[in-house]
């Protein structure tokens, strides 16, 4: 599970090249319905809460469908490094509501609530890495099922960061706008996505000011494969909340697969990097990066069923570590 930075780029410049091939390839075909890539945000535990990079299809809803997604997420933390130590976990659930307006646009809207505290999980996930012979990271170096943010930045106070508990995070709007659509060209799909949080949130886990994101993805499909990838900017007008220091810049980048094992049911694989949320502190690595697999059952009218586990592909430092996921969403119809 904890890879070292050379092999995370290695295992990205694969996937990558895989892209690339496939890119290459004769005509695609186009299957019955691909579900698209399961969307919810970064979960680290010090920046939770705030608007990130996502892997998400590139295609949009049809003019007056609305569509209804829920995640709920349990993230399991902990690392430490010289300069910062994240220990506990979360507990999310993400709401969210996306519309055709037309051909070439759709708008969304994204309200999550989140809870930190003190991790419950420590011994499964311990017991997780022994069976699969998993590396421990930094588990053995504190005590279990305790929180703490802590640690300091150059030529600041040092931060620690106790409160826990329930909180209403940030409200996120959002425009998706097809840029091209082409069964026969290199991409079928390409789009634009521009998205706001407004600092709507409770006191911890809500910004002070509000954030933009911008989004460029693309996809294409074969008979059985779906391919979507997208790079993504996200700049934050807060660059300091509850002691912590972000930079006011962080970029995205991701490639992910779904494969049609059966009518119903697809396979989901994503990899996606991020430049770390947090500004540089001791021993911080620059980047995180995560691996996603699960799948998706899709039960037609009565919606669709997500279930996938992120991990993180970093030594053990500085990211979430481990993210279960369960979802649900559905095309409610179409509206007039």
């Amino acid at each position: 599970m904890f890879i070292n930075r050379s092999a995370a780029l290695k295992v990205y410049s694969l996937l990558t090249l895989c892209l690339c091939f496939l890119l290459l390839s004769p005509q695609p075909l186009r299957a019955e319905r691909f579900v698209g890539p399961v969307e919810f945000q970064n979960q680290y535990l010090a920046s939770l809460g705030r608007i990130s990079g996502v892997t998400r299809t590139s295609k949009l809803l049809s003019p007056g469908t609305l569509e209804y997604r829920s995640n709920y997420l349990l993230t399991n933390s902990v690392s430490r490094d010289r300069g910062l130590l994240v220990d506990g976990e979360s507990r999310v659930l993400e709401t969210s509501f996306g519309y055709g307006l037309t051909d070439s646009i759709e708008i969304g809207l994204d309200l999550p609530v989140l809870w930190r505290g003190a991790g419950q999980f420590d011994q499964f996930i311990d017991s997780w890495h022994q069976f699969f012979g998993f590396d421990e990271g930094d588990r053995d170096e504190v005590a279990r099922d305790n929180f703490s943010i802590s640690g300091s930045f150059p030529d600041q106070a040092d931060f620690d960061l106790t409160d826990t508990g329930f909180g209403v995070g940030d409200v996120e709007l959002s425009a998706k706008i097809e840029l091209f659509s082409e069964d026969e060209s290199f991409f079928n799909t390409v789009s634009s996505r521009v998205s706001l949080q407004l600092p709507t949130g409770g006191e911890l886990f809500g910004t002070a000011e509000p954030s933009l994101g911008f989004e460029l993805l693309a996809g294409r499909e074969w008979e059985s494969l779906a391919i979507d990838t997208g790079v993504g900017l996200f700049h934050y007008f807060d660059s300091q909340n509850q002691g912590l220091i972000f930079p006011k810049n962080n970029f995205s980048y991701f490639i992910s697969a779904e494969y049609l094992v059966w009518r119903k049911l697809s396979l989901q694989v994503s990899g996606i990097i991020f430049t770390h949320p947090l500004r540089k502190v001791t021993g911080q690595h620059t980047f995180q990066a995560y691996v996603d697999t699960g799948f998706s059952w899709n039960m037609k009218k009565a919606g669709i069923i997500d279930f996938l586990v992120r991990e993180n592909l970093n030594d053990g430092g500085n990211t979430a570590d481990v993210t279960v996921l369960l979802g649900y969403r559905n095309e409610l119809g179409i509206l007039s």
